[in-house]
């Protein structure tokens, strides 16, 4: 035997030349086996749950719901929601200092990706689509949004250089990221 084929090698090599008709049974025996432990667990979770046999032997079928059909709640329709004044309220309560270069999006690294992605599709960055309906609400003024769209727009290929570094793929060839000039 040449010594670089190795067991694993020639096994894989044994398993493309096998007979085509024997893998496509070994297939549908290997998602008929999941299939059955899924309905299976599916039965038994409706049991456990109290429903009646009547639908808890058909695990595909949707459940009823009560005459009170279930209410979605949706946090932000009923609370008022100010980020702007939230954070100053951090700072001035708890002297939390938010990041110098990045004003939004302080609780994810990784959003400077987010940022270039939607700068190169749609030509705004996606904390600028949070700008403009802060200038909706008339939160903030369409000259101080286009001042940070700016410094974001500024500083994105710097910010996602560095996350890159950070994460060790400085070798990696990333199209994504422009070549430093």
């Amino acid at each position: 035997m040449h010594p670089n084929v190795t067991p694993e090698v020639l096994s894989q090599f044994t398993a493309i030349l096998e007979d085509p008709r024997k893998r496509i049974l070994k297939g549908i025996f290997r998602v008929g086996y999941h299939s059955i432990r899924w309905a299976s667990y599916s039965i038994i979770q409706r049991v456990l749950m109290g429903v009646t046999p009547r639908y808890a032997l058909r695990p595909i079928g949707l459940l009823p719901f009560s005459e009170d059909n279930p209410k979605f709640v949706h946090f932000f329709d009923y609370i008022s929601w100010n980020s702007i004044r939230n954070m100053k309220l951090l700072e001035d309560e708890l002297q939390w200092k938010r990041p110098t270069n990045n004003f939004f999006r302080f609780d994810c690294a990784l959003h400077c990706l987010v940022n270039y992605a939607f700068l190169k599709t749609y030509g705004i960055s996606h904390d600028g689509v949070n700008l403009c309906n802060f200038v909706r609400e008339k939160k903030m003024t369409r000259g101080e949004a286009m001042s940070r769209e700016q410094d974001i727009q500024n500083s994105v290929d710097k910010e996602c250089k560095e996350i890159i570094q950070r994460i060790g793929l400085n070798d990696s060839p990333l199209a994504f990221i422009s070549p430093e000039t």
